[in-house]
């Protein structure tokens, strides 16, 4: 039996029919990509919070230990001294960037009654007023 011939407006249906199937499957991979790229945001997102809390915190760690070596609150002028004390330690030898940079062995001190750990130092600046609790995951 031979086989029949598609008219032309049958071939045409099944173009549109090709297209239409084509379309559809753009539309598709369109809304994955949206949900893919909407999802990148958000860890990108998450990431630079997640560095921002960080940051915060090793900024009330360093207020903290302030605080604490200072013995006080801080002053109008404080700051400017200890960047200007800072400054003049390494203009004179590098000796806050080599202190900073070296690793020696604590001696620990068996007179002194407090030892002071990274929650105490954070508490201290927290009650200051230097870092807001909230924005603290500890």
């Amino acid at each position: 039996m031979p086989r029949k011939k598609k008219t032309t407006d049958e071939q045409l249906a099944d173009a549109e029919l090709e297209a239409q199937k084509l379309i559809d499957s753009i539309k598709k991979k369109n809304e994955q990509l949206k949900i893919i790229e909407n999802r990148k945001k958000q860890l990108t997102a998450r990431k630079d919070n997640e560095k921002q809390k960080a940051r915060t915190h090793h900024f009330c760690e360093i207020a903290g230990t302030l605080y604490k070596i200072l013995g006080r609150e801080f002053e109008d002028g404080d700051v400017e001294r200890l960047e200007n004390f800072l400054n003049g330690q390494e203009q004179r030898g590098g000796y806050f960037s080599k202190a900073m940079n070296t690793r020696p062995e604590m001696e620990v001190d068996t007179n002194e009654s407090e030892s002071t750990t990274e929650e105490q130092q954070f508490s201290d600046a927290t009650e200051s007023g230097l870092c807001i609790q909230g924005n603290y995951d500890g």
